[in-house]
């Protein structure tokens, strides 16, 4: 029987890609085209990621550190002009997870009398439960609730060119480096 190898090429991250962030920075300028009054100072920009257990933190993973640092740079692009927070959804389980939840901040930022605020899913690439369900029904409705009256979500990228280059340039370079494993 003949053995076969198989060349193993891989991504450690890639939440610093110049054309992700400008993707991410694209669609939030196109959602914040859908208030009334489009001035970045009063429109609150919500990241919502997706919560881990907080101690996968601690133990080293990079998932929050690199999500707080994505969210700064997307927001260098849009000339920090926009208030913002960041915030985790979709927690399940009894173990602590990464906070604040994005349901809580919303209730302050009501109580705050914040009225215009956009949701901006920052780990999530493509719609699914998370945006569609989560993000567009449950949290419209808590913002209204909260008295904010104006609440909309930033597309998610899916294939959005720019994001696609992106992830297209990403698979190159990492083909082109050498020192994949191999099995």
């Amino acid at each position: 029987m003949q053995s076969s190898r198989i060349e193993i090429h891989y991504v450690n991250a890639w939440f610093e890609e110049p054309l992700y962030l400008e993707a991410m920075a694209d669609l939030i300028r196109e959602a914040q085209g859908r208030f009334s009054n489009q001035t970045p100072a009063g429109i609150h920009l919500l990241y919502s990621a997706h919560s881990i257990p907080e101690r996968y933190v601690q133990k080293g993973d990079p998932y929050l550190e690199q999500t707080q640092k994505t969210v700064a740079l997307i927001n260098e692009r849009l000339g920090g002009l926009f208030p913002f927070t960041l915030t985790f959804q979709s927690k399940v389980g009894p173990v602590k997870w990464l906070g604040p939840p994005t349901m809580d901040v919303l209730a302050q930022l009501g109580e705050r009398g914040v009225d215009k605020v956009l949701a901006v899913p920052i780990s999530f690439v493509s719609d699914h439960i998370e945006t569609l369900r989560e993000i567009d029904i449950l949290y419209r409705d808590m913002a209204r609730k909260a008295g904010i009256q104006e609440f909309h979500r930033a597309r998610s990228l899916n294939v959005y060119p720019k994001f696609i280059e992106a992830l297209a340039g990403i698979t190159l370079a990492a083909l082109a480096k050498t020192g994949g494993e191999t099995t």
